[in-house]
């Protein structure tokens, strides 16, 4: 993004949330900081003054909706950008979070592209795009025809149950589980190397 380095909160109780969250922004280019509940928002925002904070409803100790509305009696945090993630899809519980003071509110399981959306329309983030990243090849086939490609000689893939915790695992990020991932199955099977070693490329 343009600009100088921006700091995000991210206030869930939920350690796999927050990891969603940290996996999609930090590769971005944010400082990242996380609270465990409302009470803990707080402290954090007042040590590290965020520009921006996502913040879940249900948690414990302070919940989201009395976090805000403390964080907004604040003249320092009055124009903050906060944006709230929820499971709840009630709308009773957005207009609540606007209410509040929440800039914004983004429905849980959160989607790259709703959160880098309100980061855009709330904080006015104004985003890179890598131009060449969509273009064809040299050989003019799109890139998303040579990825099918390159898994079209491989005859032995594993069982779909396994391919749904690779999904999950790809879902959050998290390259250290696929490695994991990918080193178990290929003591499981050898036959699966092909497919392993093309993952792990």
């Amino acid at each position: 993004y343009v600009g100088e380095r921006r700091k995000i909160l991210i206030a869930d109780d939920n350690q796999v949330n927050r990891l969603v969250l940290v996996n999609l922004l930090n590769p971005l280019g944010f400082d990242i900081v996380e609270a465990v509940d409302g009470r803990d928002c707080l402290h954090k925002t007042a040590e590290y003054n965020p520009d921006a904070i996502f913040i879940d409803l249900a948690m414990p100790v302070m919940d989201g909706l009395e976090a805000i509305r403390q964080l907004r009696q604040s003249p320092n945090y009055s124009h903050m950008a906060i944006i709230v993630t929820s499971a709840s899809a009630f709308e009773q519980d957005n207009q609540a979070s606007l209410a509040a003071g929440a800039n914004g509110f983004v429905p849980k399981p959160v989607h790259s592209e709703a959160i880098l959306a309100s980061l855009h329309a709330h904080l006015g983030v104004q985003w890179i795009y890598a131009s060449d990243r969509r273009q064809a090849p040299s050989n003019g086939k799109p890139m998303s025809d040579l990825a099918l490609e390159s898994f079209s000689h491989i005859q032995d893939v594993p069982p779909l149950a396994s391919i749904s915790e690779l999904y999950d695992l790809t879902k959050i990020g998290d390259i250290k589980g696929i490695l994991d991932w990918i080193a178990s199955l290929e003591q499981s099977d050898v036959t699966f190397k092909p497919f392993t070693a093309q993952i792990r490329q």
